[in-house]
């Protein structure tokens, strides 16, 4: 509380006395020059290099396809449809995202459901860029490629299809993915369970 005070004193007598320089007012401060970005201080060095120089660089498409479920011509296909839509300017404050790094961050998401924090690692981003970036190209993808890609050719003959099948009334099915069900195999008496034991 002392020290409080004295600080208060030091300041209310520095604030009362007369400006040192009896010469006039003090001269004008230089004009600071163009801004540089201060992105030290709130971001953490990142490297894309695995990208660049390994993916890019060395993947064949027997890569793209197991890592990424499509070849390469097909993903570069993809960014050119929705270039117009991911593009975005470079703030100054860090440089931009391109647009294929963009997509492939949606892809690799869906294609290996590793964390935020792994894979924005991997491509040199932030977990929360990551984030935003996902769901900005999910966007896009619905906006311009569901129009674009998914469609039906003649309704009418696809209801036909189906009713001969035995479906009236439906033009379409999607996946064809049969996952059996029954009941659980039998279970031998001498092993337990969570449930036996609560």
């Amino acid at each position: 509380m002392r020290e409080l005070r004295s600080l208060l004193a030091t300041l209310l007598r520095l604030l009362q006395e007369p400006s040192m320089s009896s010469k006039g007012p003090d001269p004008p401060l230089p004009l600071p020059g163009p801004r540089q970005p201060i992105s030290h201080v709130w971001t953490h060095a990142a490297s894309s290099d695995w990208w660049d120089r390994v993916v890019m660089a060395q993947w064949d498409n027997k890569r793209w396809q197991r890592n990424l479920h499509m070849q390469k011509g097909t993903f570069h296909e993809i960014c050119t449809w929705l270039a117009p839509v991911l593009h975005c300017q470079d703030t100054g404050t860090r440089p931009d995202l391109l647009v294929e790094k963009r997509l492939v961050f949606a892809l690799w998401k869906l294609a290996n459901l590793d964390s935020y924090c792994f894979v924005g690692q991997q491509f040199g981003v932030g977990k929360s860029t990551f984030g935003t970036v996902i769901l900005e190209v999910v966007r896009a993808i619905n906006n311009v490629l569901v129009q674009r890609l998914v469609y039906l050719r003649d309704l009418g003959a696809a209801m036909a299809s189906f009713t001969e099948l035995r479906f009236p009334q439906c033009f379409g099915a999607v996946d064809g993915t049969h996952i059996p069900s029954g009941p659980r195999p039998a279970v031998p008496a001498n092993t337990s369970t969570a449930r036996d034991t609560a």
